[in-house]
């Protein structure tokens, strides 16, 4: 067997379920569905350990009564799970790609996807029989795959290549020849004497792309369509789909897509009761006993925690000072304080609304998951902030729950529906599988609100409206944002976003934190008719090691740290080393379905794990001007 050491974080992002990952010995295989993730046989496995169950916000979000970490793989002292509970607990893996070529003889065969190991070329083996087995050619899995829109994914298929038939009867002998730089020179080949190359697998024929070269040429007869194969579940067969197939590279990025939906957590609000005692409540050790005890009043349920010694331990502290029994009660009647009043953010995430109105209210907040403070806009010098923003808050502590809710391939589709993304992860869900795969995050941040004056008469202008019209009319824009009537928003949610990818990129240097363990919320709202909107950026750490806890993202944010960070974002901002080429592109669109403008990877592009809207909707011609209209940026008004 071979081991794949992934770290229970990166299950989420970017290696979920129907991810490729590759082992320490160099095998690849597919991270299977969640059916068999949390229920071992072992007697010392207790999946409640993993249960996250305090998310009250996005369980809510998502429809689902919870969610669960990845387990994690313990080896115990003394290497024996005796007395050692959720001790070598694996996720399962299949193999795959399951076409192998050998390194000698250069011909392929398949491997059983429940052979994780390195394999001996059987050719070679049946060739010199008296060879010993460790002297055999180990055979290597072949890097092409095929893949479609919907998330499909199979072995590239070889033999119908070859043979320019959807069902070929002949079932010789293949190989492969990988000599020479390009797919022109590199081709497969039967004993029955037929050859081609690869030339073209990864393209299309058509200008839209819709109509893939290996679909449509494979065979000359008819179309060579996917069959819905589904191997991180088990199923090398299909389901049926008919989507147009396209080649693919094993490592390559556009193989996976992990779609995650997250919340920042905000403490349920219930008057008259102490927040402290609502956090204890609503933690991982009583939501499990609260919901076993559903139905039975407070004050009963009171006194059977009283008479457990984990719990009465840590309720002990407030049964002289509160009602616990009433507070018992109020938790479950979810009887907790919402503003009917709050900003719309217009990506259908109702989470990111409650979000932004307690960071825009500013209160001081000291919870153990939520501690922040509004810094005052006077304390900062010069006049750039205080042009640039209107609210700014420090978040000393947060945690963020990251669930994944499905996955794309070989482009993000993030507008498809929840219930349909859900599908992929398993291959049915019963009652019992109510859950997602999710973890926590505890960090700090930085928020930004810009509802300033200057920010809305800016949106207003024609020439700023102008500038983001090509984005607008494309299929990726109507699909997220189909109702929205407001001519403003696109141009505040281009420069909001710009604006944090520019922020981030200049914290990696005065803060030594890396691209990767930081992130970006954008709070953006459209008008409509209403009077007031959202717009707001949340910058916070990431990461889940050491470089999440380290206590420098707040104090950047500090004043006479923030005004160093922001003139320096906003400087580099005016020249790109790809210049006039960015700019220049800045007019027709570049980047994934041409949704960025003057947006490239040597200016404001982020690892796709930091960005929420994978590297898109980004232009630093609305933040810094044209070469032709400079006055068109924001930050030069």
């Amino acid at each position: 067997m071979s081991d794949f050491p992934i770290r229970r974080a990166q299950l989420i992002a970017p290696f979920g379920v129907g991810a490729i990952v590759t082992s320490v010995d160099g095998v690849s295989a597919i991270v299977a569905g969640l059916d068999h993730w949390i229920d071992s046989d072992e007697a010392s496995f207790d999946p409640s350990e993993f249960y996250i169950a305090d998310e009250w916000r996005l369980n809510k979000a998502l429809g689902v009564d919870g969610f669960v970490r990845p387990p994690d793989f313990r080896v115990p002292f003394g290497y024996s799970s005796k007395g050692n509970s959720n001790s070598f607990v694996t996720l399962p893996a299949l193999r795959f790609p399951l076409w192998n070529f050998c390194q000698s003889c250069y011909k392929m065969m398949e491997v059983s996807r429940l052979e994780l190991g390195q394999v001996r070329c059987r050719f070679c083996q049946a060739k010199n029989p008296e060879k010993k087995p460790y002297l055999i050619s180990k055979v290597v899995q072949i890097q092409f795959l095929a893949m479609c829109g919907r998330g499909h994914i199979r072995d590239f298929p070889f033999r119908e290549w070859v043979h320019h038939e959807d069902k070929p009867s002949c079932n010789g002998d293949l190989s492969v020849s990988f000599t020479g730089a390009t797919l022109a020179t590199q081709s497969v080949r039967c004993s029955c004497g037929k050859f081609r190359s690869f030339d073209r697998i990864f393209g299309t024929i058509d200008t839209a792309g819709l109509k893939t070269y290996l679909s449509q040429r494979l065979s000359s007869k008819k179309e060579f369509l996917c069959d819905g194969q589904r191997p991180w579940l088990d199923d090398f067969q299909g389901e049926g789909c008919g989507e147009q197939l396209i080649g693919g590279i094993k490592g390559a990025i556009n193989n996976y897509y992990s779609y995650v939906k997250s919340a920042i957590f905000l403490p349920k609000k219930v008057a008259g009761i102490s927040q402290e005692l609502l956090e204890t409540l609503q933690s991982n050790e009583f939501q499990s006993f609260l919901e076993a005890t559903e139905g039975i009043p407070g004050k009963q349920v009171l006194q059977m925690i009283q008479k457990s010694p984990g719990l009465s331990v840590l309720i002990k502290p407030f049964v002289e000072k509160f009602d616990v029994a009433e507070a018992i009660d109020a938790v479950r009647n979810d009887t907790s304080e919402s503003s009917t009043e709050s900003p719309k953010i217009e990506d259908g995430d109702d989470l990111k609304s409650a979000e932004y109105e307690v960071f825009v209210s500013g209160e001081l907040m000291t919870s153990s998951v939520l501690k922040m403070k509004e810094i005052g806009l006077k304390e900062y010098s010069g006049e750039r902030v205080g042009k640039t923003f209107s609210k700014i808050v420090l978040i000393d502590r947060l945690k963020e729950t990251r669930a994944l809710v499905g996955f794309g391939r070989i482009r993000p589709e993030v507008e498809k529906p929840l219930g349909e993304m859900r599908k992929m992860l398993r291959r049915s869900e019963g009652p019992k599988d109510h859950w997602l795969p999710a973890y926590e995050v505890f960090g700090e941040g930085i928020f930004l609100d810009i509802n300033t004056p200057e920010f809305w008469k800016w949106s207003n202008n024609a020439a700023v409206i102008d500038r983001v019209s090509a984005l607008k009319m494309t299929d990726t824009y109507l699909k997220l944002y189909p109702n929205v009537t407001d001519e403003t928003f696109l141009p505040r949610l281009v420069a909001l976003h710009t604006l944090a990818h520019l922020l981030i990129n200049q914290t990696v240097f005065e803060s030594g934190y890396s691209a990767a363990s930081l992130r970006e919320r954008i709070y953006c709202g459209a008008l409509n008719g209403s009077s007031s909107s959202a717009n707001g950026i949340l910058i916070y750490t990431a990461s889940g090691d050491s470089e999440g806890s380290m206590g420098g993202l707040v104090r950047i944010g500090s004043p006479g740290r923030l005004e160093i960070l922001l003139e320096s974002a906003v400087d580099k901002a005016l020249f790109c080393s790809a210049d006039p080429v960015c700019m220049e592109f800045g007019k027709q669109g570049q980047g994934p379905n041409s949704l960025n403008l003057a947006a490239c990877h040597n200016c404001a592009l982020l690892p796709e794990t930091s960005c929420e809207h994978f590297n898109t909707f980004l232009d630093r011609g609305l933040i810094v001007g044209s070469f032709e209209n400079p006055s068109l940026g924001y930050m030069n008004l």
